[in-house]
């Protein structure tokens, strides 16, 4: 086996090395290095934010987002010669995979850049947000910069070579080198790739045949191995039926120890209180973000960093008052569907885009169903700043 793995590794390496650097981006005049880095850092940057993003809240459920984004638009970036992608799909799909933020706050000013055929420096990839202090953010965007400033290079290099007699009478003399080297690479792989199967199979062939021709002798220790291998094996099964017995007996007997003991709890007016009741006895609670149909679950007795909401309880317990907590703001801006409208009535939705903080204007009104659900009666009202 670590023979057969080292063979089919150097066969890989000489075969498909020379088509892997044929698959490196070549351009024409800088126009084509500005088309080429311009829509694929767009691409990049939109995923550094999300990965940011992420980074803060690893629990949130844009994770499968940013993970399907990867697959669908990372993923083998580096093999594309051009870039085709349709920014206008990669828009629906952000959308659609709740990174409705990210489409209307990084990918689409972007995007009005590139179609204004702005400047790719510094500039071009600025954002408003500041999560993980876009530690994503900085590298990729330094590394597209780095990349482009490459590809302007050595397009004035080519450009020198073209104007310099002596350099293009020697190109013209030789060719297409990088092809040639190509050609070569594959060649030679073919040939070792060739050489080290025929010595894989003649190895395999002596091995086969070597087994063929095991003496009687052999064959013969190999069946009182089995047989003993098959003997302790018997009497180790029988060792589990037994234990398998005395377990079962066990398990009965503590059935009717858990039966005695429940028939003592009924006859005694045992009746224990729930879990929620400590939660319950506390003036305040609180809740990450709520669900779907505008109810929490799953209270805390103290803030957290994912602490979205309180409640304040009245005497009954049943009934409380629900407050909007501000902190974590840009999160729930991001994500409103999921934080804030089921429970939040907004007055200036319209101001959503530019928008970075949330205030309070009026707390909400909760009860209390079925002893664990608290179901939202009247929405907070709160405004966009």
């Amino acid at each position: 086996m670590k023979y057969r793995n080292t063979y089919f590794l150097i066969v890989i390496v000489f075969l498909f090395l020379p088509i892997t650097l044929s698959s490196q981006p070549t351009f024409k005049d800088s126009t084509d290095v500005y088309d080429y880095w311009t829509k694929r850092g767009i691409i990049e940057i939109v995923y550094a934010c999300m990965q940011d993003y992420v980074a803060i809240s690893p629990n949130n459920p844009e994770k499968q987002g940013m993970e399907e984004y990867k697959i669908k638009y990372i993923d083998g970036l580096d093999s594309l010669k051009k870039i085709d992608t349709d920014f206008e799909s990669l828009s629906s799909f952000l959308k659609n995979n709740n990174w409705v933020g990210v489409a209307s706050k990084q990918l689409i000013p972007l995007i009005e850049k590139y179609q204004k055929r702005d400047n790719l420096d510094e500039n071009f990839f600025s954002i408003t947000t500041q999560n993980n202090n876009n530690n994503c953010w900085k590298n990729t965007k330094a590394n597209v910069l780095k990349k482009y400033n490459e590809g302007l290079t050595q397009i004035v290099n080519n450009k020198k070579k073209e104007e310099d007699p002596g350099a293009k009478a020697k190109l013209e003399i030789k060719g297409k080198p990088t092809d040639t080297k190509i050609i070569y690479y594959f060649l030679g792989g073919l040939v070792i790739g060739i050489i080290l199967t025929y010595s894989y199979l003649r190895k395999e062939t002596y091995s086969f045949l070597y087994k063929k021709t095991c003496t009687e002798e052999s064959k013969d220790r190999l069946i009182i191995q089995l047989k003993a291998e098959y003997k302790e094996l018997f009497n180790e099964n029988i060792s589990l039926r037994k234990e398998k017995e005395e377990l079962l007996n066990e398990n009965i007997s503590l059935g009717e120890k858990i039966e005695n003991f429940k028939s003592q709890s009924i006859n005694n007016n045992v009746n224990p209180k729930p879990d929620t009741q400590e939660i319950v006895n506390q003036k305040f609670i609180y809740f990450d973000i709520p669900k779907t149909d505008g109810s929490f679950k799953n209270p805390k007795t103290q803030q957290g960093n994912d602490t979205f909401y309180k409640i304040e309880l009245d005497d009954s317990k049943q009934i409380g008052k629900l407050f909007f907590i501000s902190g974590y703001d840009l999160r729930a801006l991001d994500n409103i569907d999921y934080y804030l409208n089921p429970v939040c009535e907004i007055q200036n939705i319209e101001d959503r885009i530019g928008a970075k903080r949330i205030k309070m204007v009026k707390t909400g009104t909760v009860i209390l169903l079925n002893g664990d659900s608290w179901k939202i009666k009247e929405k907070v009202k709160i405004k966009l700043i």
